[in-house]
């Protein structure tokens, strides 16, 4: 029989063995449940991270005007099973997701990271300090525009060094970059290599962006420039929609998103991938993307490796409406925001297939669906 005095200390064992034992918790609900016994366990519970699969979840639009403090994710691996997640953090929030993390923007700028399994959070230096335009103070949906991506370097659950990279401006038609560094009190710009980005992605501690006309520049953790040079072959019958930059099985990779229609007839058409050799400049067009797939959108553009993956289709593109028009609907409807492109493009058989398992509609002028 226990003693009063192991019963009295049941929820203090050595911390080790808490972080022990939520790492063999398979359910994110259970793991949700560990962390909220007491704050031993929910100390643990964060420092544990809670080991889903590492095919990402697409954290569906908020779709109640912004009044409740739950965000659902549709879990692609489990056959679309809705992981339901207690995060009043991001209600009317701008988000983006890099490395598991959300990175959130309110109507005052202010920019914070937020883990939505542990919700450990880290506060950034407000946007202000870039000298944004007074407009964003007064119209939230033109800010939420304003911002287009923003990633990490690494993830700060592994690394205390990790740089945040943000593409701001879009409205103005000069997406630009900047950054702050953990611990920094003010977002630093980036000298205006070129015009108009349109993603950015960490590869070999560097930072790699692409703009609209596919250029490419190659730049340090500090900002300095290191290469940059022009691929202009890339394009795909002369249009181009979105230009992405990804790592693949230690390659740099540019992504070309083709878009036919407007309004409500819009939708993804195709993709083309390229190797790009950062010490040449040369593309190779690649037809094949092997036992990989990549994942694109608002989020931090990234592959996975299919065979340690369960649920996810190799040789795939699994992308997300991250245009920066909204979707209008059929005439006379408001917009209702992004969300309508979303699904698979298959690259071996050049066609577009719905998301599986996912039915029904998802759409926000703030936050539309992403990966995370």
């Amino acid at each position: 029989m226990f003693s009063t005095n192991v019963m009295n200390n049941w929820s203090e064992p050595l911390p080790e063995i808490l972080i022990l034992i939520a790492r063999k918790i398979n359910s994110v609900q259970d793991f949700l449940s560990y962390g909220l016994v007491c704050k031993s366990w929910h100390l643990a519970a964060a420092s544990a991270k809670f080991n889903k699969s590492k095919l990402p979840w697409l954290m569906l639009a908020d779709n109640n005007n912004y009044t409740e403090n739950t965000r659902e994710f549709f879990d692609l691996s489990n056959y679309g099973i809705i992981q339901k997640l207690n995060l009043p953090e991001v209600k009317g929030r701008k988000c983006f997701s890099s490395h598991g993390w959300l990175i959130t923007i309110s109507d005052d700028l202010d920019i914070t990271l937020l883990h939505p399994l542990s919700r450990r959070e880290i506060s950034l230096p407000n946007l202000d300090t870039l000298g944004l335009p007074d407009m964003l103070h007064i119209d939230f949906n033109a800010s939420s525009c304003y911002f287009y991506k923003a990633i990490l370097s690494s993830s700060p659950s592994r690394s205390s060094n990790y740089v945040v990279m943000l593409i701001h401006g879009t409205l103005l038609g000069q997406a630009q970059l900047a950054f702050c560094r953990a611990g920094d009190k003010y977002w630093t710009p980036i000298d205006k290599w070129f015009e108009h980005y349109s993603d950015v992605t960490h590869f070999e501690n560097q930072f790699s962006a692409v703009d609209c006309e596919g250029n490419v520049v190659v730049f340090d953790v500090n900002g300095r420039h290191i290469v940059d040079f022009s691929v202009p072959e890339i394009f795909v019958e002369n249009y181009v929609n979105r230009l992405y930059v990804v790592e693949l099985t230690g390659k740099l990779m540019m992504v070309c998103r083709v878009i036919e229609g407007q309004r409500e007839n819009y939708g993804t058409r195709k993709f083309e991938v390229f190797e790009i050799d950062l010490a040449t400049g040369f593309r190779n067009r690649i037809k094949d993307l092997g036992n990989n797939s990549i994942f694109l959108g608002f989020n931090s553009s990234i592959s996975v490796d299919c065979a340690i993956v369960n649920g996810c289709r190799p040789s795939c593109i699994y992308f997300t409406d991250d245009g920066e028009e909204p979707y209008h609907g059929p005439p006379p409807e408001a917009p209702l925001g992004r969300g309508k492109d979303m699904g698979i493009y298959d690259m071996m058989e050049g066609t577009v297939e719905p998301l599986p398992y996912f039915e029904g509609e998802s759409y926000s002028r703030i936050t539309p669906p992403m990966w995370v």
